[in-house]
């Protein structure tokens, strides 16, 4: 059994000559044997996004019971959980179109069909995509989080992601639709920030316990781009812009008391959650995606990255 393999995931294992070891993370035989199984529906237009740049889709999209069983009938669910599989692996750009289309699993319409095959030929025309590691990257992680201010029409919930980076690519990425409905950009924020808190203690207790030293005392910084909400995590007041927030989204306050986290402010262009919050266009994935898969450093503020580099 070949052990670079693991569940359709190469891994390629290198050393630098400067003595750096790097590790490579791809599924390109994966995505080839996905596209043989749906092969009529590749398309020879090149696909520059994971889904059409602006596209969403909600339980409260109307269809006919007709057009489900034709969409059904064609794999739509096997192809889907294919697709999920390949973005839960080496293809984080792909997971906010993953969390929309798993929204109509049961009755998809003609549209979330054009989209999962949209997003099948995004994989196949990008299938050498890679995550890369290395032991030169940060040792101490980051993370990114982000929410839209799109809410879904079935509930007016909107969508959140966040990811971890360490030692130059992401170890952890998600996208999901909030558990509640946000009264404001800050509220919607906020709740993703508890989230992503909470599993930034959780990779914190993990190194701790692999005995990565590099973890040490220090908070990890967690980069968002609305200041009110940042504002929000550190106040430890009770006000009228946080009353009426389910209780369990303050542990943001307590995550930042007992010294896990450190919330710091980042434009939205350089927000790399940016891109598991929305289906964005070209220029904006060819900006963010190489930082979340090693190809590049993120781009931190620059008194946030001299701050950084002091802590590692």
């Amino acid at each position: 059994m070949d052990a670079s393999y693991i569940l359709g995931m190469k891994r390629t294992v290198t050393n630098t000559e400067a003595g750096a070891m790097e590790v490579e993370l791809s599924m390109t035989a994966f995505v080839e044997s996905m596209g043989e199984s749906f092969k009529e529906y590749m398309s020879k237009r090149t696909i520059n996004t994971p889904l059409t740049p602006g596209f969403s889709t909600s339980i409260a999209v109307k269809s006919t019971e007709e057009e489900n069983k034709r969409v059904l009938n064609r794999g739509f669910q096997r192809l889907f959980g294919t697709l999920l599989w390949a973005a839960r692996g080496c293809f984080p750009e792909c997971l906010e179109g993953c969390s929309t289309l798993g929204r109509v699993m049961s009755k998809p319409t003609e549209g979330a069909w054009e989209q999962v095959c949209h997003m099948m030929n995004y994989m196949l025309q990008h299938k050498n995509n890679s995550i890369k590691y290395s032991s030169e990257g940060n040792l101490m992680p980051i993370v990114f989080v982000d929410a839209s201010n799109k809410a879904d029409p079935a509930d007016s919930k909107c969508q959140y992601g966040y990811t971890h980076l360490w030692m130059g690519g992401t170890v952890i990425a998600v996208s999901k639709k909030l558990a509640h409905v946000g009264l404001s950009a800050a509220h919607n924020e906020y709740m993703a920030a508890h989230w992503a808190n909470r599993h930034t203690a959780w990779l914190r207790d993990l190194m701790e316990e692999m005995e990565i030293k590099e973890i040490g005392t220090e908070p990890t910084v967690t980069y968002a781009d609305n200041r009110a909400a940042n504002l929000l995590c550190e106040e430890d007041i009770i006000t009228c812009g946080n009353q009426f927030m389910q209780v369990p989204y303050h542990y943001n306050k307590e995550a930042i008391k007992m010294g896990v986290v450190m919330m710091r402010y980042i434009p939205t262009v350089d927000n790399l959650a940016d891109i598991l919050t929305k289906a964005v266009s070209r220029q904006v994935l060819e900006r963010l995606l190489p930082a979340v898969i090693g190809q590049r450093a993120p781009l931190l503020p620059s008194i946030e990255r001299a701050h950084h580099q002091e802590m590692i």
